[in-house]
């Protein structure tokens, strides 16, 4: 639905021969006038022009006193385009100096905060212009909760207006449907955010095991619906059927949503919202397998201005980086690990840090970086981990060409109490293996291959498949 901008045509509020510039100034507290003025001091055409206007309005009187010369038809241009200087200077230093009781230093506020100082100034006429410039922004940008209340003092400036009751009641009506239809749209959009919300605990819970049960608000409750929704409600819609109906594809649901938000007017979180619902995107690419898609939006993504402000960009980064991974772009998650460490440098020590640049240079075959990373990693303390770490020692012995020290690494894994209490150690008996195929002669290399594959798929028991799909298993399975 349009909201209207202005008012019927039949109505003449704007008869006052005086225009609106010289009004204001005439209404301006001596304090006003003091604080104003002294901001004019590089401006000394504005305040001759200001004091003129307050003195006398006549166009010879104050164009004299402004170019120190007689007024002429022909010079009148000078005069306008300076009065237009003024204007817009009294309207930042007005703006300047309210409440800003309008959000974030909209497009519309000056206009709002102009028709609430011209409104306590009794200037309802002029009131009224700024109200309708001000609710006329608003509404191409689809900002209700101020159209509301730019609304709710228009309808104030509309009933004071000493207008014909007949036409005031007519006009004051159709403020008042106008009120109610924002009202339905505002509630219909927080509603549709509301269950976004809903679904994302929803969908929280069930990745670790929970059932959520407890409803917020439900659709039997007081809330009135608009037929057709803004394109804000629109958007989360179709986002909380992404994340909540099992019955609907996520991806395509996701797309719908972003065309939405694409033509979303801005609204104050768009930059936040736009890193997460490419950011859910991407997730969705990945856990289908569609690597090359949830590639391409990450890429994207971190190229995106305003990531950086976002608490969610160290996880994009490290998302991207274990799409690549998974996909097996190792040079390509080399950059973006870059890119991570010098955007977030207090993530260098994080333990998912340091395990996706131990799997990176481990397959770029880097043996410098890579005992950069284990110096690193040798600060986690977890037992499990700590006898992970040890098998990957293992494979950078391998990589530098140190055989015997390797073999021996092995042995000492197979004596330690704590690699034996790890889920981790049934992969001794693989790299025993691994190391007799390496040795073996080329005509024994598949019978030792299909031996070690054999003991992998074995593994399967252990921990539900945990430790067949670990790092020092793919290498193997790489390398064989």
């Amino acid at each position: 639905m349009k909201f209207n901008h202005t008012m019927p045509t039949n109505i003449e509020f704007h008869k006052q021969k005086c225009e609106m510039l010289e009004e204001i100034i005439t209404r301006f507290s001596p304090l006003e006038t003091k604080a104003f003025t002294a901001t004019l001091t590089q401006s000394k055409r504005s305040k001759a022009l200001f004091f003129a206007l307050k003195e006398n309005s006549e166009k010879e009187f104050v164009f004299y006193k402004v170019y120190k010369k007689k007024y002429s038809p022909e010079n009148d241009y000078l005069l306008r385009a300076e009065k237009k200087i003024l204007k817009k200077k009294i309207e930042n230093f007005i703006y300047s100096n309210s409440n800003k009781v309008t959000r974030f230093n909209k497009s519309y506020s000056i206009y709002y905060e102009m028709c609430r100082w011209c409104y306590k100034n009794d200037l309802l006429h002029v009131a009224h212009k700024y109200i309708q410039k001000s609710y006329q922004i608003a509404a191409e940008e689809e900002d209700l909760a101020d159209m509301l209340k730019i609304n709710r003092l228009w309808f104030l400036i509309l009933f004071q207006l000493n207008i014909p009751l007949k036409e005031k009641s007519k006009i004051l009506y159709e403020r008042l449907k106008i009120k109610e239809e924002l009202i339905k749209k505002q509630a219909t959009e927080e509603y549709r955010h509301l269950q976004f919300l809903e679904s994302s605990i929803e969908k929280l819970n069930r990745s670790i095991g929970e059932t959520y049960t407890e409803k917020p608000l439900e659709k039997e409750k007081t809330i009135i619906f608009e037929e057709s929704d803004t394109a804000l409600s629109s958007y989360f819609y179709h986002k909380t059927l992404a994340f909540k109906d099992s019955t609907l594809d996520p991806i395509a649901e996701l797309k719908k949503a972003i065309e939405i938000f694409e033509k979303t007017p801005d609204f104050y979180f768009k930059s936040t919202e736009k890193i997460a619902i490419e950011g859910a995107l991407a997730t969705e690419y990945s856990k289908r397998n569609q690597l090359v898609e949830a590639c391409e939006v990450y890429e994207k993504l971190i190229h995106y201005p305003q990531l950086l402000e976002s608490i969610a960009s160290p996880s994009i980064h490290f998302n991207y980086i274990s799409t690549l991974l998974k996909g097996e772009n190792y040079h390509k998650a080399e950059e973006v690990l870059k890119i991570l460490e010098s955007r977030h440098p207090q993530f260098s020590n994080n333990a998912l840090y340091l395990s996706m640049k131990v799997n990176t240079y481990l397959f770029l075959e880097d043996v410098s970086k890579l005992k950069s990373a284990f110096k690193q990693k040798q600060r986690i303390a977890d037992n499990n981990v700590k006898t992970y770490h040890r098998f990957l020692q293992y494979l950078y012995y391998l990589l530098k060409g140190d055989l015997d020290i390797a073999e021996r690494e092995i042995a000492n894994i197979k004596k330690s109490k704590i690699a034996k209490k790890s889920v981790f150690y049934p992969l001794i008996d693989i790299f025993k293996m691994y190391n007799d195929f390496l040795l073996e002669r080329s005509e024994k290399k598949l019978q030792a291959r299909e031996k070690i594959l054999d003991k992998i798929e074995d593994l399967n028991k252990y921990s539900d498949g945990l430790i067949n799909h670990s790092l020092p298993v793919k290498w193997i399975m790489k390398h064989l």
